[in-house]
Parts: structure tokens; C-alpha cells; sequence
């Protein structure tokens, strides 16, 4: 299934910038956090991301993609078309920093 990444804020506005999207095509079953790993590598493509700045994802209703969860757990149905027709498999990338202990 394809997904859309939508970048919402950024390090770079020449490289990223806000509003950009990045499409993946990734099986639903699979964890959120191989879709991590793609972005991640497509980020890496463009800019050397530091140590302290990292990035998480988010639903269109604001809901924190778990790492460990199957991309599909975020979904209201097994419908493709219906998936789509509700936006669910869009999410929404941020940039934040990791602030040292």
C-alpha cells in the first residue's frame, strides 16, 4: 500500500520543507518502525541528520505511531479504498530535538 508523509516542520526548508510529501509503498503488516527506516533513508539521501535532532509520526487525528505496532493498527478497516477515502494512511512527520539527560 502506498503511504503519504507529510513533513510538518523542519530542519532545512530548502531541503524539507513544510508541506513537502514523501510517498512509500510498504506492506500494512508490516511495523511502523520499517516505515521509520525508509524515511530515514530517504532523509539520510538529502541531509546528514545530528545526533540530537530526531523525528516521530503522527495520525491526522494526532495519535503517536508506536515504533513496535503494525502499520495497520492505526487503520478504523481492512478496506484499501476506505483507508484511503479517511486519510489513514497519511501521516504526519515531525522534527524535534532530543534534549541531553
Amino acid at each position: 500500500m502506498e503511504f503519504t508523509i507529510k513533513i510538518v516542520n523542519t530542519p532545512d526548508h530548502s531541503l524539507f520543507p513544510s508541506g513537502k510529501e514523501y510517498y512509500f509503498l510498504i506492506n500494512p503488516e508490516h511495523k511502523v518502525q520499517e516505515l521509520i527506516k525508509m524515511i530515514h533513508a530517504t532523509i539520510n539521501r538529502k541531509i546528514k541528520i545530528p545526533k540530537y535532532l530526531t523525528f516521530s509520526l503522527m495520525t491526522e487525528k494526532n495519535i503517536h505511531l508506536n515504533y513496535d505496532f503494525k502499520i495497520n493498527s492505526y487503520f478504523s478497516t481492512d478496506k484499501e479504498l476506505d483507508i484511503k477515502d479517511r486519510n489513514e494512511n497519511i501521516f504526519y512527520l515531525y522534527f524535534h530535538s532530543i534534549i541531553p539527560a
